[in-house]
């Protein structure tokens, strides 16, 4: 049966029964039957609607609308499930009690078994993003982020998500500032200054593990053309911290981020045809073919993870941490000089045994009390064991300015305390007796060797006076001066001046180097 046009519909010509629609043609009452409905309607005028329902049962509607296995709005041939073709969509939200409008389009999935819903949506004048949700309510995705009405994109709670993952980075980023760091006292507590020791010989050792390098995968893809970049290898700056007993994990300059992969393997799919009905009705729509391929599925918790999941670390540095962290200890680096020889070994561990066991016994002086990696040379005692690389650098069989402790298990430093420091003389001449300089501590250096000791001492010097013999009219012997010999006085026996003979100076304390 051709489809009909409203005018050719039969005329009512008795009051309508159940199955009968009554229609106006031009002021003359006529009747739509349902079989008129169900093989379709359709209507030639320019200005009327025309609704066609196909053999299938698919429904195209004049204006581009079509209602089948996929629906089209614009388009009466549409290629997915929904396509909207031409013009703009509109999505009306309605208003909440706040007064705020609050619209979404979710969107679901299923895997293994589970549902996953996600949305997009608006809130006011700002674009929402929801996912996480689960289960068969299909609406319960949480907000994870917007686009607010000045286009700034944030995250939907305050210090709530991260931009990437460890498995997933982005390549670069562009903009016209650096990032801003919050560094509010009022948001910080355990607030100290950098002296623990041990932080602070981790810190010298950083800046001697600064490397150039070049990305493998840049270089796979780039080949020569891959740039070379600058920085310190995390595993070298958690060696580094190791090396001094510490967690490099403690501290968020270094990052080491934990996933794991497992690959899904997807069937392949025959191709199947549409199956039709006798009336032209799809009892079963056709399936496209798909080849067998994997997919790769990360998860971030081991709970979450199969069983034959991969195991990945990446591990990655904050960098403005570490500047800060080598900052900090800017007076300790100055004081080490990083061995030059081409030999020192590259690892991290080994290069920090280097580095610190070249400057050991290197004595330095500072206002403070206290200096990390360094005992104040007071004449103190300590152990022969704990400070081992001292006492075999400056012991008996090193320099030989260490005294001896308690002659086994420990050792004295020198006592610095109220003496000027004097280079040797080392055959300049200037010091007529560097050959008698004594040792601090019985059989340490002495001579003109560097950690001997000189006491105080006057220069030999004379003061020409004449001797004039008379009692100048009191009847008792007198002296006189050369440079007064017709005058005479009394000399007292009191003197004048200070408590010891000295040069200028100013006080500092003194250091050597474990």
């Amino acid at each position: 049966m051709a489809n009909k046009k409203i005018s050719e519909l039969t005329a009512k010509t008795s009051p309508a029964g159940t199955e009968e629609l009554v229609v106006n043609d031009s002021g003359t009452s006529k009747k739509m039957t349902q079989a008129d409905l169900l093989k379709g309607l359709d209507n030639s005028a320019a200005t009327g609607m025309a609704i066609t329902i196909d053999a299938s049962n698919d429904v195209t509607i004049a204006g581009g609308v079509y209602l089948g296995g996929n629906v089209g709005i614009g388009t009466t041939s549409p290629s997915q499930k929904l396509h909207v073709q031409g013009g703009n969509a509109l999505v009306e939200s309605v208003y909440d009690a706040s007064g705020l409008t609050d619209t979404k389009i979710y969107f679901t999935s299923r895997q293994s078994g589970d549902w996953r819903n996600s949305y997009v949506g608006t809130y006011g004048n700002d674009m929402v993003f929801g996912t996480g949700g689960t289960g068969t309510d299909h609406t319960n995705a949480t907000e994870r982020m917007r686009i607010d009405s000045s286009g700034n994109t944030r995250p939907s709670a305050d210090n709530f998500c991260d931009n990437g993952t460890s498995a997933f980075r982005w390549d670069d980023i562009y903009a016209t500032n650096s990032t801003i760091q919050t560094s509010d006292r009022n948001e910080k507590q355990d607030i100290a200054e950098l002296s623990d020791a041990a932080e602070q010989r981790v810190a010298v050792a950083c800046k001697g593990l600064m490397r150039k390098f070049r990305w493998k995968d840049a270089v796979e893809e780039k080949g020569d053309d891959a740039r070379i970049h600058f920085g310190i290898i995390a595993q070298d700056l958690q060696a580094a911290f190791e090396a001094e007993g510490l967690d490099a994990g403690r501290y968020a300059m270094f990052i080491s981020s934990t996933w794991w992969e497992a690959v899904r393997i997807i069937p392949a799919v025959e191709a199947v045809e549409e199956v039709l009905d006798e009336d032209g009705n799809v009892l079963a729509e056709a399936i496209a073919a798909v080849e067998e391929h994997t997919v790769t599925d990360t998860f971030y918790a081991p709970e979450e993870a199969p069983e034959n999941a991969t195991e990945r670390t990446r591990m990655g540095v904050r960098y403005s941490e570490l500047f800060a962290f080598i900052v900090g200890a800017t007076d300790t680096i100055n004081s080490v000089t990083e061995p030059a020889d081409d030999s020192v070994p590259q690892d991290a561990t080994a290069r920090l045994e280097a580095i610190f066991t070249e400057r050991v016994g290197r004595t330095f002086n500072s206002y403070e009390t206290s200096e990390p990696g360094a005992l104040i040379l007071r004449g103190g005692e300590f152990s022969r064991t704990t400070y081992a690389a001292l006492w075999a650098k400056c012991g008996p069989s090193g320099t030989n300015v260490l005294g001896p402790g308690n002659g086994s298990t420990t050792f004295n430093v020198p006592d610095y305390r109220g003496l000027v420091i004097r280079g040797t003389d080392a055959g300049a001449g200037r010091d007529p007796d560097a050959a008698s300089r004594s040792s601090m501590f019985p059989g340490t250096a002495s001579g003109d060797l560097a950690g001997s000791v000189q006491g105080d001492i006057y220069e030999k010097h004379n003061h020409p006076m004449d001797i004039v013999k008379g009692d100048g009219g009191h009847g008792w012997p007198h002296f006189q001066t050369t440079d007064r010999a017709h005058a005479s006085h009394a000399h007292a026996g009191g003197y004048s001046g200070g408590n010891e003979t000295r040069m200028k100076n100013v006080g500092e304390n003194f250091f050597i180097y474990y």
